[in-house]
């Protein structure tokens, strides 16, 4: 009790030493304070009233006194919110009294945001900032803010109540993916300019929002060739993050070997599969934390064997065979059709016979074999060329000339037979007397 005393002595004489005079006979120092609610002000009142009747202070708080000489000091925690001591001077003629001015204030260290860590991309959530136990909130500022965007403003400008309050303010928001990582955050200020006091607080948290679509897109070839290598492709878009979605590809139940590429906010899955036939089924599979999706369909299987052709090489005029076939046992709605130059020519047994002319060099005849399975027409296609030669020139000529030679020679073998038979000439003879 000693020491305080000492110590509320030395801070009344501080004050009594930097005294300003605000009125004859009574003097204040300080003669306005700002003062928070539960904090303790120092109050000082001196007079040079001599032949005073009566030096006093008047106040409806606790307050500890220290009375001098020509002073009084008041030390007082402050627990009302309008307070004013006074301070007055009774003597010989009257009475002279001073009023401090005590601006009394309240604000928290902290304020409660309310907004989740972790929201979903086009859900709408409020945003929750309260400022407890603060007054006079007629001088009070409240603002919710998504990075320097003010989302909201809100002051009470005509609530003049001298009391604690508790503020909240709300507003509702949707976040989308280029929110992720933005800074939201709420500040108050209780500003008491007026007095030279301004306070302020805030409360802030980095986004994280999460995004998975309701849609996934499985590309798949509405048909599919038996024993045939193909590619299955899965697409979600729109998700995020990216990172935290996971996707199977399954044939009939069985999962497929899965490769994933990321683009953007975008997750592609590939895969390659073949078939032996019969009823198959796809499926997308796509999960994302404890959500799931998935997306099925149907793959309907054909057989369509390769086409054959074989083209001959013919001189013109001679008759020729064109082959349009399958290599093996050509299935059940499997067509086959051969044309050249556009025009359809009639097959029996897989053959075409003509008869080549000149006109037929350089046709392009295609074998072609085409199935439909579900609607869809589906071809394979061979091609080739039609090469018509000509008989050579000189071997029309060489020809010629040993059917000439023949026919010299047998008539000359006809006339000298004839002239053996009239016993001019004996070719045996002859030919006896030449060895």
């Amino acid at each position: 009790m000693k020491h305080l005393l000492s110590l509320s002595a030395f801070l009344c004489f501080s004050l009594f030493n930097e005294v300003i005079e605000v009125k004859e006979h009574v003097f204040l120092y300080p003669p306005s304070v700002v003062a928070k609610y539960g904090h303790s002000v120092t109050l000082n009142c001196t007079t040079d009233v001599v032949n005073r009747t009566l030096f006093k202070f008047e106040t409806s708080g606790n307050a500890f006194q220290i009375n001098g000489t020509n002073w009084i000091c008041l030390n007082m925690t402050i627990h009302q919110w309008d307070i004013n001591p006074l301070c007055f001077v009774n003597f010989i003629g009257g009475q002279n009294r001073s009023k401090f001015i005590i601006t009394v204030f309240d604000f928290p260290e902290n304020i409660i945001f309310e907004p989740l860590h972790e929201m979903e991309v086009n859900k709408t959530y409020n945003l929750t900032c309260t400022v407890p136990n603060v007054g006079p909130v007629q001088n009070l500022t409240i603002k919710i803010l998504k990075g320097n965007e003010e989302l909201i403003v809100q002051d009470y400008p005509h609530d003049n109540q001298k009391k604690h309050q508790n503020m909240t303010v709300s507003h509702p928001f949707t976040p989308q993916i280029s929110d992720h990582g933005i800074n939201l955050s709420c500040s108050a200020e209780l500003n008491l300019s007026s007095v030279g006091e301004v306070h302020c607080t805030n409360s802030s948290m980095n986004l994280k929002v999460y995004a998975f679509p309701e849609n996934v897109t499985l590309t798949v070839p509405k048909a599919v060739e038996v024993n045939q290598t193909t590619t299955v492709k899965c697409k979600i878009s729109n998700v995020h993050p990216p990172e935290d979605l996971k996707v199977q590809l399954l044939l009939n139940g069985t999962e497929l070997t899965t490769t994933h590429h990321t683009v953007g906010h975008s997750v592609l899955a590939e895969a390659r599969f073949s078939i032996q036939g019969g009823e198959q089924y796809l499926k997308c599979n796509a999960t994302f934390r404890n959500m799931s999706i998935e997306k099925q369909e149907q793959v309907i299987s054909y057989v369509l064997p390769e086409p054959v052709l074989h083209l001959p090489k013919v001189y013109a005029g001679y008759t020729a065979n064109i082959t349009c076939s399958v290599i093996v046992a050509k299935s059940e709605g499997v067509n086959i059709t051969l044309k050249c130059n556009g025009e359809i020519l009639p097959l029996q047994d897989g053959q075409y016979v003509f008869k080549a002319e000149k006109e037929d060099n350089g046709k392009n005849c295609t074998c072609e074999t085409e199935v439909s399975v579900n609607g869809q027409i589906i071809k394979k296609t061979t091609h080739g060329i039609i090469k018509v030669k000509s008989i050579p020139l000189i071997l029309i000529c060489g020809l010629c000339g040993c059917i000439g030679m023949l026919l010299i020679f047998v008539i000359i073998c006809r006339h000298l037979k004839k002239q053996n038979k009239l016993g001019r000439y004996n070719v045996l003879k002859a030919f006896l007397s030449m060895n």
